[in-house]
C-alpha cells in the first residue's frame, strides 16, 4: 500500500490549498546561488517577487532558511537538511512527470498510417513496408490512397 498524501498523521486530510510547490523552485535556485537577483533571473521573476517568495518560503517551513551575510544568503541548518529531499522531488516531476518518453520504434504495437497516391503507392509501398517491418516488427502498415478529393494537409 502506497503513502497516502492526502491526510496528515492525525489521519485527517491534508489541506494543499495552501502549499505552492513553485516555492521549491525558488527554495532550490536560493540555494544554489545563495543569492536573491541570482536567484530570480534564473526562475525569470523580479527581485523583488523572489523576496516575496522567499517571505512566503519562510511562512510555510516556520524558519528564516535563508540569512544575508555580507552579499550572500546563507542558508540556515533547516534549509540544509531540505535541500536535498527538495532537489530529489523536482527531479522526480522533471523525470517522470514532465518529461516524455523516447519514442521506441521497436516496441510500437500500433499502427503507421501512411497516405499515398496511386502512383507513390506503386513506387514506395514496398520498400516503405520493408523498412517499417524491419524497425517496427509489431506494428502494422496501412496504406491509405490519398487523392484531390481526400487530401488533408
Amino acid at each position: 500500500m502506497g503513502l497516502d498524501v492526502s491526510s496528515n498523521s492525525t489521519g485527517k486530510p491534508f489541506n494543499w490549498k495552501g502549499i505552492d510547490l513553485n516555492l521549491l523552485v525558488a527554495f532550490q535556485a536560493l540555494y544554489q546561488t545563495q543569492s536573491v537577483s541570482l536567484a530570480a533571473e534564473r526562475c525569470h521573476v523580479s527581485q523583488s517577487a523572489m523576496s516575496h517568495t522567499l517571505q512566503r518560503m519562510r511562512t510555510q517551513f516556520d524558519d528564516p532558511l535563508f540569512e544575508r551575510v555580507g552579499i550572500k544568503m546563507v542558508a540556515t541548518p533547516r534549509a540544509v537538511e531540505i535541500a536535498p529531499v527538495v532537489d530529489q522531488l523536482l527531479q522526480t516531476i522533471h523525470r517522470d512527470l514532465l518529461a516524455k518518453p523516447k519514442f521506441e520504434p521497436a516496441e510500437y504495437k500500433g499502427v503507421w498510417r501512411i497516405g499515398l497516391t496511386d502512383y507513390a503507392e506503386q513506387l514506395f509501398a514496398a520498400p516503405l513496408y520493408d523498412q517499417i517491418k524491419h524497425y517496427s516488427p509489431n506494428a502494422q502498415v496501412s496504406f491509405i490512397n490519398v487523392n484531390r478529393s481526400n487530401y488533408q494537409p
